[in-house]
């Protein structure tokens, strides 16, 4: 298994809606893999940044997304 850079706050609300990113933008790599390259979204210690093809999406605490 590879190393595990995901966030420590990372809860339920966001790892779902990084499956869904993971669905809807049909990403190859494994969610298990995929979930674990999101990284703490800078100046927002609770919020997450995951890269889906050319987007880069935050991912808020309650599980929201934005561009």
């Amino acid at each position: 298994m590879a190393d595990e850079p995901e966030s420590e706050t990372m809860n339920d609300k966001q790892r779902e809606a990084i499956a869904h990113i993971h669905a809807w933008h049909e990403i190859e790599t494994p969610l298990e893999d995929y979930i674990n390259t999101a990284l703490p979204q800078i100046g927002w210690p609770d919020s997450l940044i995951i890269k889906a093809h050319d987007l880069y999406i935050g991912i808020e605490p309650d599980g929201s997304r934005h561009t």
